[in-house]
């Protein structure tokens, strides 16, 4: 296409002047099939390049001056092109008095470089601005090749702005052997033409317009590889995340590629994720943090209310605090996440039912239970309270552990020596966290050797603190019981009853050894009946 265009915008066309247009949406593509056409012109040596930038201006009155003063100075580097330039800066003279531009700061070598030629313009005979758009006309009219010029991001000025660079254009449109090319957003500049009435201005815009080409869009397959690419690109090694790649694909299909419509969108996503990601880093599952992250780019409203809606979202439904009256409140606010994304309802909807399953009873699905927080949490899913915290905080709150260190700990729990020595880094809070989180993990607790993490637990339970800070604290002794009661309940009765003769044997203290004893056997309100009750009777006469 960009080819074809610069083959068009070069051709001879009777030494007439031309208007081309490449529109698009914004992040469509224009400015690149712009560059390109530019490199074809070059490559084949067809035209002269002007670029001219409508930003640079501050007022209707230092327009047309701007303009043709750019044409002046970027036509004076051609060798061939002296008379043209010399003609179209005292065109510009007459147009528009320097005096007139002193106040901006920018156009100081502007106004340096045109005293020269107002000099030279006084000592001749007076003209009128219709002789010296003539002279303009003519020397324009010698040239062997065509003068492009090119304007880019018309549609990003204000509408007053819009309409002045487009009277403009139409003003040097007929200069012959000229094309304009002009890259603007259609609908948006027609707006702006037709003063809001969109018909009127496009009528307009086609009067100037001659030949107008839409950006082609991406192909959706292309689009979606290339959204692929620049994940792999800022993400990198994956082994420093904690990656679900089963999350990452469904929410991938259900809306985050949908998200993304212009290649645009894809760059600005990618240039954001690495910061992120440095701050986040393997606390938070990467699939969460690539669609948050998607969010906050592409639906940024819908984001800013996710965030101020961590309750609605997280708030599992047999939660105390989960009455007919927050429930209604948490529905309101859900619902206001999905309307807020506009034409991504869908998507944003879809997208919160795999972040936030808790939130799904709010939009017609499941309910989940407090039973599913643990496994949230040990896979550092947003859908966990903490694990919300920690993306949107960027950080770890006060006294959290690294989820790395606790993950070690797991995978730590059938070697003493390594299990004891992870534990002797932490002080008593680090313990009673870690031994907390522990709990997270029990449904994937190793039922081999699990003598070694009961005696290696119930050694490091002096540590912990025994006072308590609240009339419905336990103390953090407690920790320890819960974990190891987790731990033996995956065993059978004769293979709990085995682990715990062994790891009495490898425990110190007496009142670790009676808890023990206590936690498998029958004694009301403190036996969790984990081993045969013949077998409950030898370990207590054994203790005693």
């Amino acid at each position: 296409l960009a080819e074809a265009l610069a083959a068009r915008a070069t051709a001879p066309l009777s030494g007439q002047g031309f208007v081309m247009g490449v529109s698009g949406a914004w992040g469509s593509g224009k400015t690149s099939l712009l560059n390109l056409i530019a490199a074809n012109v070059q490559a084949a040596g067809t035209g002269y390049l002007v670029r001219f930038d409508p930003w640079l201006f501050s007022s209707s009155e230092e327009l047309v001056l701007r303009f043709l003063r750019e044409m002046a100075v970027q036509l004076r580097g051609e060798p061939r092109l002296g008379e043209v330039a010399s003609r179209i800066g005292d065109y510009a003279q007459i147009l528009a008095p320097l005096t007139a531009l002193s106040p901006a700061p920018w156009l100081a070598p502007a106004v340096s470089a045109g005293g020269g030629l107002l000099k030279r313009w006084r000592k001749r005979e007076p003209v009128s601005a219709e002789q010296q758009r003539d002279a303009v006309r003519e020397a324009l009219r010698k040239l062997d090749r065509r003068v492009v010029v090119l304007i880019d991001d018309l549609d990003r000025l204000q509408a007053a702005e819009i309409r002045d660079v487009v009277r403009l254009v139409k003003l040097v449109g007929d200069f012959p052997n000229t094309t304009s090319l002009l890259a603007y957003d259609q609908a948006r500049v027609a707006r702006a033409l037709g003063e809001r009435n969109e018909q009127e201005g496009q009528e307009f815009l086609e009067k100037i317009v001659q030949l107008s080409h839409d950006v082609p869009p991406v192909a959706p397959e292309m689009l979606s590889g290339l959204l692929v690419d620049a994940i792999s690109r800022a993400v990198g090694d994956l082994t420093r995340y904690h990656f679900d790649e089963n999350a990452y694909r469904n929410v991938f299909v259900d809306g985050l590629g949908a998200l993304f419509t212009t290649v645009r969108d894809v760059r600005r996503y990618a240039n954001v994720l690495p910061a992120t990601l440095a701050l986040v880093g393997d606390e938070v599952e990467l699939a969460d943090i690539l669609t948050l992250e998607a969010l906050r780019v592409r639906v940024p409203t819908s984001f800013a209310l996710i965030i101020a809606s961590k309750q609605a979202l997280t708030e599992v439904h047999d939660s105390l605090s989960a009455t007919p009256a927050s429930n209604a409140i948490a529905a309101q606010q859900i619902a206001a996440i999905v309307e807020a994304a506009g034409g991504f309802g869908e998507e944003v909807a879809a997208i919160v039912r795999r972040l936030f399953p808790a939130a799904q009873r709010h939009l017609g699905g499941s309910s989940y239970g407090s039973t599913w927080r643990g496994a949230w949490r040990r896979n550092r899913r947003v859908a966990h309270p903490e694990v919300f915290d920690i993306y949107v905080n960027k950080t770890l709150a006060s006294g959290m552990l690294p989820a790395a260190l606790v993950d070690r700990a797991f995978n730590s729990l059938q070697d003493r020596e390594a299990l004891f020595g992870l534990l002797d880094t932490l002080d008593s809070d680090g313990l009673a966290s870690l031994l907390e989180r522990l709990e997270h993990y029990e449904q994937d607790f190793p039922t081999e050797d699990a003598e070694v993490s009961v005696s290696v637990l119930y050694a490091h339970r002096g540590r912990l603190r025994e006072a308590k800070r609240h009339v419905m604290d336990l103390g953090a002794g407690h920790h320890v019981s819960r974990v190891v009661l987790r731990i033996l309940r995956k065993l059978d009765r004769p293979e709990a009853s085995r682990v715990t003769r062994t790891a009495l044997e490898n425990i110190d203290a007496f009142s670790d050894r009676g808890e023990l004893v206590r936690l498998v056997g029958y004694r009301e309100d403190s036996g969790h009946q984990l081993v045969s009750e013949e077998d409950a009777v030898q370990i207590e006469a054994a203790f005693f």
